[in-house]
């Protein structure tokens, strides 16, 4: 018999990373209250964690404290057997995660081949989704049209990209933040090819079904 002494827990964080703030706080208190702690239960390896590196770390701490792992619905201990058994449920947690992963991978990859932009839009678009709940972009009513005059006036030629910052910041164009177009900002809008319709994806380029803001020319 015994008492709980302390419960930890990582809402909403995936074990696949042992950078989480509640088992690093576990591990801390562990560290400084070694005497007192005699297991730590989990109610399942991959709870505590998904890569096998991770558990042999954890493990090794904990043995070093003289702590015990416990797993509620799994047969893990001190035994080869237990030990076999624990590796195993971490092995197979990390192999689920990068099955996972790579069927992410390959989902967000067939997208962009069909023209869709998986991630954050950028200024002079937002972030929404088809009638058949695809990810979309589509021209932000609030800043395309400012977007677009940059384009404009930086291609006659006659305008710095810094006069061009300076007049588009007096025309009210914010970002979501409600910042100002910085210098580096407006650098990166005038050399990202998005704002013609095409996407560049780990240095692969796509044609995008998106709204082009700006013609080729």
């Amino acid at each position: 018999d015994g008492i709980v002494d302390k419960v930890f827990h990582d809402d909403g964080v995936s074990a696949k990373t042992a950078n989480r703030e509640g088992l690093q706080a576990m591990l801390d208190y562990c560290k400084k209250n070694y005497k007192s702690v005699d297991f730590i239960i989990v109610y399942k390896v991959d709870r505590l964690t998904r890569n096998v590196n991770d558990y042999s770390s954890i493990l090794v701490l904990l043995n070093k404290l003289n702590i015990k792992l416990i797993s509620v619905t799994e047969a893990i201990d001190e035994t080869p057997a237990g030990q076999f058994i624990g590796n195993v449920m971490a092995a197979n947690a990390q192999f689920d995660n990068q099955i996972r992963g790579e069927r992410t991978k390959d989902c967000m990859q067939t997208k962009l081949e069909k023209g869709y932009w998986q991630w954050k839009a950028p200024i002079g678009y937002t972030n929404t989704r088809t009638r058949a709940g695809e990810k979309f972009v589509a021209p932000d009513s609030k800043r395309a049209e400012h977007l677009a005059w940059i384009f404009d006036e930086f291609s006659k030629g006659i305008f710095t990209l810094e006069e061009v910052r300076v007049a588009v910041n007096k025309r009210g164009l914010r970002t979501e933040q409600g910042n100002e177009i910085s210098p580096q900002l407006i650098s990166k809008i005038i050399r990202n090819v998005f704002y013609t319709g095409r996407m560049v994806s780990k240095g692969k380029e796509y044609k995008g079904l998106h709204e082009p803001l700006v013609s080729m020319e």
